[in-house]
Order: structure tokens, then C-alpha cells, then sequence
């Protein structure tokens, strides 16, 4: 095949199914961050598991950063399914220090898990899911040493990392995506189930005599 040939044509970088391999991008269009999670999540998993196979040392980064924004963005989607379930309307602050929210909503996370254990097929515990986290914001706690080499300023940014293993790395990103995907299917399920109970519970209220 000539350059010619092979040469981009315009307007075909995000060309429909033509038979080829494809993405279906339904899912990804409204409601919970879910999908938005998830899939950043396993693009880190298939990147790792290429990196694993072909061993990569500018791969990394790019890596780091696509297993931490799916962190971000699950822990984000959890605390506004745990405001829903707790009936608060409200939530953790939603910003990108992963440490941060984490910690201000293990507690409510620990108590809708230790609340499943009587309800129905209980959860992974948080135990795993916190070490990984406590790894994971010491070498990329704001979200920009995997995107950029310094700050505005020009101060190295990276972590202190010579060597990473990939296989170790994969690990964990399984692990951490296994246990956010149930968290988020079930609490998602709950969430909808006690919003509608306390909305019930509202509108009979309401409706009582002298109410």
C-alpha cells in the first residue's frame, strides 16, 4: 500500500460501524458517571495488560492517569448514590483530591456495606479498596503528575518512581475495577429503592389531616 493510499481521510476519525471493530456509545451518553467510570477504567486494564505484554516506559503515565480519573469518577458517582441513600440531598465535596473524598465518604460506604450484609448478597468490603486508595493518592493525589512533567510554576511534579512493575500495577487496577463496578451497581439499585421509599413516606405525610 502506497503513503497515498494509507493518507487520513477527513472527516472518518469517528466514522460509524462499517463492519469492523466498534464502539456502541449509547451507554455512555446520559445519566450516572457509571459508564464514564468503568470504561476509563478498563482502557487502564487494556493498556496494562498491551504494557505487560509489550513493555512500554512512556506508557505509564498514560496508564496512571486512566486508572485514577475512573477512580475519581466512581468515587464521585458512589457519594452522590450515598446522598441518595441516605436521604441527605446532598453529598461530599466533589473535588479531584481522591484522598479527600475518600475519606469523607468511607464512613456512610462502610455502613450501606455493613446494612447489605442483611439485605441481600453483601459487597466487598472497603478494607482492599483503602490500601489500594492510600497508594494510589501518595503518587497521584491531585491528578496532574500523570498529565504533565511540572507545574505552572515549572517544579517537578512526578512522583519518586524509578522502576514500576506493570503486572503489580494490573493487579491492583482489576482489583480496585471489580470492586467499584459492584459498588456502583448495587448502591445505584439501593439508592433508587430508598429514594422512592422516602418519597412515599413524604407524600403520605403530607396527606395526613392537619399535616
Amino acid at each position: 500500500m502506497s503513503d497515498r493510499d494509507d493518507r487520513y481521510v477527513k472527516g472518518s476519525l469517528c466514522s460509524p460501524y462499517s463492519g469492523e471493530a466498534y464502539a456502541y456509545l449509547d451507554p455512555n451518553r446520559a445519566g450516572p458517571l457509571h459508564a464514564y467510570a468503568l470504561g476509563y477504567l478498563e482502557a487502564a486494564i487494556t493498556l496494562g495488560e498491551e504494557a505487560i505484554r509489550r513493555p512500554s516506559d512512556l506508557a505509564f503515565y498514560p496508564l496512571l492517569h486512566l486508572f485514577r480519573h475512573g477512580v475519581e469518577l466512581a468515587l464521585k458517582q458512589l457519594a452522590h448514590d450515598l446522598a441518595r441513600y441516605n436521604g441527605s440531598g446532598g453529598g461530599p465535596a466533589l473535588d479531584h483530591l481522591i484522598a479527600k473524598l475518600w475519606r469523607s465518604m468511607k464512613p456512610d460506604l462502610d455502613q450501606w456495606i455493613e446494612a447489605r450484609q442483611y439485605t441481600g448478597e453483601p459487597p466487598p468490603d472497603s478494607a482492599e479498596f483503602d490500601d489500594i486508595m492510600a497508594d494510589l493518592a501518595d503518587v497521584e493525589p491531585t491528578g496532574f503528575p500523570s498529565r504533565y512533567p511540572t507545574a505552572r510554576n515549572g517544579d517537578d511534579i512526578h512522583p519518586e518512581l524509578s522502576t514500576v512493575d506493570f503486572g503489580r500495577f494490573v493487579h491492583a487496577v482489576r482489583r480496585s475495577e471489580n470492586t467499584l463496578r459492584t459498588w456502583l451497581y448495587d448502591l445505584s439499585q439501593d439508592a433508587t429503592i430508598q429514594a422512592a421509599y422516602l418519597a412515599e413516606r413524604r407524600r403520605t405525610r403530607n396527606e395526613r389531616p392537619g399535616a
